[in-house]
């Protein structure tokens, strides 16, 4: 369902990082590619992109530091990955709200360098449209921002796990996907709690579970309201 990531461009991660983090003094920005802007704190890259495409952005982090970037779909529908310094994927995002509304990520830096976010149309065919990115939040991680962390990361094996479509697999994706929803429950996440119910019902529904199923999906509808 999602594009495979070019190489991650890895020049100077290991110099170190101001306190702040805003500005690391080895970013040439005058000299960075056009193709792959840095995300700045507060400031917003609108763009436009077709059917089939896929941008790419970076961003600068310490070890220690949580960033949370939000790709708002402008009536075009798009999935978000991370990837860390190494080139590892951290998490792909791709919320169930179709083209309209925000996919947020949240990032835990566990090593200092050059972080690349993946913007990527959902639909190879789709007619253009525009989203817009932003860095909103960029602070020391908390213990907060770590459990968030774990809770994704649960919810990211619950997903590949359902994804491989048997028994086996749906029984530990309904165990993963019910840890992140623990989390989150305790976060007081409620975006990210419903999409963790959607993965719960579609689970259910295909171990042939329909009252399981409808429960978390009514879960979920009660959840959209309140939000």
């Amino acid at each position: 369902m999602f594009a495979s990531s070019g190489e991650l461009t890895r020049a100077n991660t290991h110099l170190p990082f101001p306190a702040d983090g805003l500005s690391p003094s080895f970013v040439n920005h005058s000299q960075q590619s056009t193709d792959e802007p840095f995300l700045e704190l507060g400031k917003p890259i609108e763009r436009e992109m077709a059917g089939g495409q896929t941008h790419y952005y970076q961003l600068a982090l310490n070890a220690g530091q949580y960033a949370r970037v939000v790709v708002d779909q402008k009536w075009f529908d798009v999935a978000v990955k991370i990837f860390a310094p190494d080139g590892g994927l951290i998490t792909e995002v791709d919320n169930p709200n179709g083209k309209l509304g925000p996919e947020p990520v949240h990032i835990t830096a566990e090593a200092t360098g050059i972080y690349r976010l993946e913007v990527r149309s959902f639909e190879a065919e789709a007619r253009p449209g525009r989203y817009e990115v932003q860095l909103v939040e960029l602070r020391p991680a908390t213990q907060l921002d770590r459990d968030r962390l774990a809770a994704r990361r649960a919810f990211d094996e619950g997903d590949r796990l359902r994804l491989q479509s048997t028994p086996d697999s749906w029984e530990v994706a309904i165990k993963k996907f019910s840890e992140a929803l623990t989390l989150y429950q305790a976060i007081g996440d409620k975006n990210e709690q419903y999409t963790v119910l959607i993965g719960l019902g579609n689970t259910y529904r295909k171990m042939r579970e329909p009252q399981k199923a409808l429960e978390r999906f009514d879960q979920a509808r009660q959840l959209a309201r309140a939000l």
